[in-house]
């Protein structure tokens, strides 16, 4: 009997593309749920949602993030229950909770077991804010810490949690980090990979890349 995985990202294939596509190279059945950016892979649809409103003008500030992570929480549970019933059972769940997406759909289904992304969780020291004074002050502490609201609620739905590096699992608060597996995200080294033939030239003609032997008075070429 086949493995049925059900993947959650708001851009799939996006970080899972991988996963997918060694899933399927495995004969597991998948399907993914995602917002009109997603694209499907071979043997991977993709059923898109699409949240038919905005945030409630005037709200309060902090609350901002929470409500627009439920309106996509909603709208990605309208998709999974089309393909609920297109027979599509999932045993596993791989989600991207970010955008809220995953915060349904253990309602729907409550058998597959769910293995959450931790991306990014917010911190309000030592991360992405306050250090650049070109961007001017961060956010309010508050306003940012309440940005992990979805985040937190579907991590404690998580049967598993993988984290690409050390540092992003270190984000995490105790309570998840203990059950946190860091698992790299991999890297394409077919597409991504040194080009004998690039070339960097400016408008004047000046050759950037490849880079001289002797650059700035330091030797390079080793």
């Amino acid at each position: 009997m086949s493995t049925n995985i059900l993947f959650a990202h708001n851009n799939f294939p996006a970080q899972f593309g991988f996963v997918a596509e060694a899933a399927i190279a495995r004969g597991y059945r998948c399907a993914a749920i995602a917002s009109p950016t997603g694209r499907p892979l071979p043997g991977v649809p993709v059923e898109r949602w699409d949240a038919r409103r905005s945030s409630t003008p005037a709200i309060l500030t902090e609350a901002v993030r929470a409500e627009a992570d439920l309106i996509r929480a909603q709208a990605a549970a309208g998709a999974a229950m089309r393909l609920k019933q297109q027979g599509f059972e999932p045993d596993v769940i791989v989600g991207h909770p970010g955008w809220g997406e995953t915060l349904y759909l253990r309602e729907i289904f409550p058998k597959a077991r769910q293995i959450i992304y931790a991306e990014y969780y917010y911190r309000t020291a030592d991360g992405d804010v306050g250090f650049d004074p070109e961007f001017g002050p961060a956010k309010a502490p508050m306003e940012l810490h309440v940005k992990n609201m979805g985040l937190a609620l579907a991590l404690s739905e998580a049967d598993a949690i993988v984290a690409p590096t050390p540092f992003q699992a270190d984000r995490l608060p105790s309570v998840f980090r203990d059950r946190t597996q860091i698992l790299h995200e991999g890297v394409d080294i077919a597409r991504t990979r040194k080009r004998p033939d690039a070339r960097w030239t400016t408008a004047s003609g000046k050759v950037l890349w490849p880079a001289p032997t002797r650059w700035s008075g330091f030797d390079v070429s080793a």
